[in-house]
């Protein structure tokens, strides 16, 4: 669920939607909401939410259409995305253009090796296709060759001398560490100019639960407690949260995942004892092998991977593996996938 006002400051919408068409989109809310209450972390919410069906997968929307009643939308969403609406919602709406034949939603990206020897990633001038550019990073596991998860961070932007936009990973081997231990460190939500949120998975017992944590501006880290995630048998958010006094005491592993033949399990760190507060900052990897994939957030907030690539980190100085070839422009396509 997405709240609609929120939608319209996306960091991707928000360049590209005129400021008097914000304000019409917002005035319309206003004009819809009767009553609205809200706390203070959702201080910019308006009242009305929608289900954003553009990110889930073709079966999660063949359940989603039986409870959506607008045929418009499922056209729309049968547009966007690789799933397609039964034929009752065309006796209603209008079948609309598929987005692959829509220059203005294809993302072009150019792959380029910065002045430092490390990857990074071009966006022509023009129509931004892009909301926001991730990347994942992985750690090489020396004794058994798995690409362990270290987490999600934000690209940096900045720009070429010829004043196209550049996103990079801005020294990713200072990687946020829980008590000094590096982490499976996720953002979840961004928000410029606020506090981000984000998340590390842990085990307490037998349970796997989330740190929560909050990011602000300045590189400070709060953490807020620890949440289980959702339900499984209904995939809805469990309500189930504890303040880190409330675990105290206890002994808890960081979890790293790993993907292997498609299926992703979790990796233990060494049990660690929990405390009423925990220290949480960058601390410097150690030299080894590591992967970075750049992940495209398109303007329907769709996740696209780019190919992982190796690099050697020998405590100095990051490199690409030798051999490795990261030029060209290519095409994304989203598949389909949520994240």
């Amino acid at each position: 669920m997405y709240d609609l006002a929120s939608l319209i400051y996306n960091a991707g919408l928000y360049q590209t939607l005129e400021k008097n068409i914000r304000q019409e989109m917002l005035e319309a809310i206003e004009d819809a909401v009767i009553y609205n209450a809200r706390g203070c972390e959702h201080f910019g919410a308006r009242g009305l939410s929608f289900c954003y069906a553009a990110v889930l997968s073709p079966e999660e929307l063949d359940i989603y259409r039986k409870n959506c009643p607008s045929p418009n939308y499922l056209a729309l969403i049968d547009a966007l995305t690789p799933w397609t609406a039964p034929d009752w919602v065309y006796q209603y709406a209008e079948r609309l253009p598929e987005i692959t034949d829509l220059d203005a939603y294809r993302i072009d990206i150019e792959r380029m090796v910065c002045e430092d020897g490390t990857p990074g990633v071009n966006l022509a001038e023009g129509v931004r296709n892009a909301s926001l550019i991730l990347y994942r990073w992985y750690k090489k596991d020396d004794e058994t060759g798995e690409a362990v998860d270290l987490g999600i961070d934000l690209a940096y932007e900045g720009k070429t001398e010829d004043g196209r936009f550049l996103y990079r990973a801005l020294e990713p081997w200072k990687w946020p560490s829980v008590e000094g231990t590096p982490c499976n460190f996720n953002l979840v939500s961004f928000y410029p100019g606020g506090t981000s949120l984000c998340e590390v998975p842990i085990r307490i017992d037998t349970d796997i639960w989330k740190l929560r944590i909050g990011l602000s501006t300045q590189g400070e880290y709060e953490v807020y407690g620890v949440w289980d995630g959702s339900e499984y048998a209904g995939e809805r958010f469990a309500r189930n949260v504890k303040t880190l006094a409330q675990v105290a005491g206890q002994s808890y592993q960081l979890l790293y995942p790993v993907t292997d033949a498609g299926e992703t399990y979790f990796k233990a760190g060494q049990p660690q004892t929990m405390y009423r507060s925990l220290e949480i900052g960058k601390t410097e990897l150690p030299a080894g092998t590591y992967y970075i994939e750049y992940i495209i957030v398109d303007m329907f907030q769709r996740w696209i991977p780019m190919d992982r690539i190796e690099l050697n980190w020998d405590g100095t100085k990051l490199t690409m593996a030798e051999g490795t070839e990261w030029d060209g422009t290519v095409r994304l396509e989203w598949n389909g996938k949520t994240q």
